[in-house]
């Protein structure tokens, strides 16, 4: 049988959140917590609120009311003896006034059992926002203790909320939340405040883009009118490139921490602006291949190009691994240089698959290395070889033979018989 948990507190963190922390009991598995509201804990596991099941050692109770005392029931599981605990442990505290983190002054006091007037909870923000119906609080506990929550550490018991971004905003701890998976239907959940903002979801398509050479940068921009926080959407036109800026139209800078690129999109999380700059800094920009890579030729003496927007040079080139030449065209034009590197094969190549791989740098010794796949399935040629067809030879040389005989016979047959003259008879 398990011992109950060990130093079990509570601490108030804002208008609608208490934390909770304890110390596993002694041949423990698990930590069972309910909760009441008022100074009296739940009597039983089925009185009161069920707060969680816990592996960990800390928990939050959010969705709380302020002003307002709540008690605490701790109780611990064994997992190979199916038992609980036959003693438990207990802890009260009150939420904080207006949402404000730090306490309450010193002459302010709340009777333990006082309730003062109802107040928007952050279950009661959401259910009114998306028209739905919350039966049990969402959370999140920082599940291995290293004090930072993560986005594997939010939870909703109600299976309605999804996690889907993880970000600080403002110095907080907030987490992007869809509402049955829906890309339309989500909010930023505060968890220091413990408060639902709506968020406008907005898939944009891009107006403009602006490649400058000079600077090695491709400049996309988008345009969106709101008035609000939005999550927004693009095709990410460049995934290769991966120092990527988002600026907005009044000079300041998106942070890191709230773009997401996965799956060939850039997501945005962000407050109102109407204009965005998606900047791609590269050092070499990605070539045009032509025949584009993954082609299947029917001909077994293929070009195959690579064309970059400026003039490099290349470090190496291999087919399949080994090592092959290059030979390259240079494209000068009042807009950028076009440099290709062209490939022809010396022999024939065999039907099957190739791997064709340049390495190149440019005059700032920035480098890399771009591969083409084909697939070379070219006809079989027609002529007749000695390996399939060595009879026909055979038959062939045996007439040739044939004929120079004949020939040299009727030569010999001629000169002979035409060389005697015919006698003259006597009278």
């Amino acid at each position: 049988m398990p011992n109950p948990p060990d130093n079990f507190t509570a601490n108030s963190k804002s208008k609608s959140r208490i934390d909770l922390s304890w110390i596993t009991g002694n041949n423990a598995d698990k930590t069972y917590i309910r909760y009441k509201q008022g100074s009296t804990p739940p009597d039983n596991r089925t009185d009161g609120e069920e707060l969680g099941n816990y592996s960990g050692e800390i928990a939050s109770a959010t969705g709380l009311k302020s002003r307002n005392r709540y008690s605490f029931k701790a109780w611990s599981w064994n997992d190979t003896g199916n038992s609980w605990s036959a003693t438990n442990a207990t802890i009260s505290a009150t939420t904080k006034s207006g949402g404000s983190s730090s306490s309450p002054p010193p002459s302010t006091t709340f009777p333990e059992d006082e309730t003062t007037e109802e107040e928007t909870t952050v279950k009661d923000q959401v259910e009114n926002i998306f028209n739905i119906t919350i039966d049990h609080n969402f959370f999140a506990n920082d599940t291995d203790k290293d004090g930072m929550l993560k986005l594997e550490d939010f939870d909703d018991p109600n299976g309605l909320l999804f996690a889907k971004r993880l970000v600080n905003i403002r110095g907080n701890y907030s987490y992007l939340i869809s509402v049955n998976g829906s890309k339309e239907d989500i909010f930023i959940w505060d968890t220091e405040a413990d408060t639902a903002t709506e968020v406008t979801y907005y898939p944009l398509i891009v107006e403009s883009a602006l490649t400058d050479i000079e600077n090695d940068t491709i400049t996309i921009t988008v345009y969106v009118n709101k008035s609000k926080w939005i999550y927004i959407e693009i095709s990410d036109e460049h995934p290769d490139i991966s120092n990527l800026t988002v600026k907005t139209s009044y000079g300041g800078v998106i942070s890191s921490e709230m773009i997401f690129r996965e799956n060939g999109k850039i997501y945005v999380l962000d407050d109102p602006d109407t204009e965005y700059l998606f900047v791609y800094r590269y050092a070499i920009f990605s070539p045009i291949f032509n025949p584009v890579s993954g082609s299947t030729l029917n001909i077994s003496k293929p070009v195959i190009s690579f064309t970059y927007n400026e003039t490099l040079t290349v470090i190496e080139s291999t087919l399949n691994g080994e090592s092959i030449n290059i030979s390259s065209t240079i494209i000068t034009n009042t807009s950028a240089n076009k440099h290709t590197f062209i490939y022809t094969p010396e022999i024939d190549l065999t039907n099957g698959n190739y791997t064709l791989s340049l390495t190149v740098k440019d005059n700032e010794n920035n480098s890399r290395t771009d591969t083409a796949t084909f697939i070379i399935n070219a006809e079989p040629n027609s002529t007749i070889t000695t390996e399939e067809f060595p009879g026909i030879i055979v038959i062939i040389t045996i007439f040739t033979a044939i004929v120079l005989i004949s020939i040299v016979l009727f030569k010999i047959g001629t000169h002979f018989f035409g060389s005697k003259s015919p006698k003259k008879r006597k009278k």
